[in-house]
């Protein structure tokens, strides 16, 4: 990118920065920096990069307004969506910090609403490697715009803008699970189990939501709940073995009889999983 931008770089900067200071920076005779730049036809491959370099500067050393103007027309104009992570990043960076350090009401809705826009216009959709026709969603970009966004915000309103951003993408499991952990150290059992058990519901294939609902169940002394909690995961998802593992040591631990132990085992093998691997019980090899 460099080569091609140098031409474009020093021209704009060379308009703000000591031309001698400048020059010993980047190594470049001062004669030449003094030169009207002259861009080659390549440079239309270099736009979006350009687009990129003058919301930065304007962010910089040009006014709010100026600054907000930039980063509309890039993101009208970019479509790499690498490049449109990196602008909204950027956007949002420079918006939290016009916000100041006590913003108004309607500066935070401003903001609140600026991120919600990247978080509703930025695809999670993305095509596998060498099919068009097969998809799988992507939240990492999305996570990373709202841990970003609740940094902004005291932590007494987390758990309230983590409830809203999961009603925007109820299929992020990592965001529900990071909804469930403000509820907890919040102290809100009770909402923490009502969500925990939409979860289940919403999301019965995941097994980090059954774990999160029975340890709280556990830790709560609810051995009866535990109990159709394993039931019903172990209906969802009869092929974990990590399941059948958890569900037989906690009867165990219970002090369970052995015709109940055996039947678990006996339910486990119905369906073809075997518990030896989980439990270590496979024979050891000495060489």
């Amino acid at each position: 990118m460099f080569p091609v931008l140098l031409p474009f770089l020093c021209a704009v900067f060379v308009s703000r920065c000591d031309v001698c200071d400048f020059s010993h920076v980047l190594g470049v005779e001062t004669q030449d920096l003094l030169k009207a730049p002259t861009l080659r036809d390549d440079v239309e491959r270099e736009m979006e990069y350009l687009h990129l370099l003058h919301c930065f500067w304007q962010s910089t050393f040009g006014c709010v307004r100026d600054a907000i103007d930039a980063f509309e027309k890039a993101l009208g104009t970019i479509t790499k969506l690498e490049l449109i992570h990196t602008l909204w990043l950027d956007y949002l960076c420079f918006s939290s910090k016009v916000l100041g350090e006590q913003p108004s009401v309607r500066e935070l809705k401003m903001f609140t609403g600026l991120v919600h826009r990247c978080l509703e216009t930025v695809p999670t959709r993305l095509t596998l490697p060498f099919s068009s026709s097969q998809y799988w969603s992507s939240f990492s970009f999305h996570n990373q715009v709202i841990y970003f966004c609740l940094g902004c915000f005291p932590e007494a309103q987390h758990s309230l803008l983590l409830e809203r951003f999961q009603h925007i993408m109820p299929a992020n499991t990592e965001l529900a699970i990071r909804l469930l952990q403000q509820e907890w150290q919040d102290g809100n059992v009770e909402h923490f189990k009502l969500q925990s058990r939409m979860l289940c519901s919403s999301v019965p294939t995941c097994l980090a939501f059954w774990k999160i609902a029975v340890a709280v169940e556990k830790e709560q002394r609810q051995r009866a709940e535990v109990r159709r909690l394993y039931q019903t995961a172990l209906q969802k998802l009869p092929l974990c073995a990590a399941l059948w593992k958890d569900c037989l040591l906690f009867e165990a631990a219970e002090g369970g009889k052995t015709d109940t132990l055996k039947k678990i085992i006996d339910k486990c093998q119905e369906v073809g999983v075997s518990l030896s691997e989980p439990l270590g019980l496979e024979p050891s090899h000495s060489e």
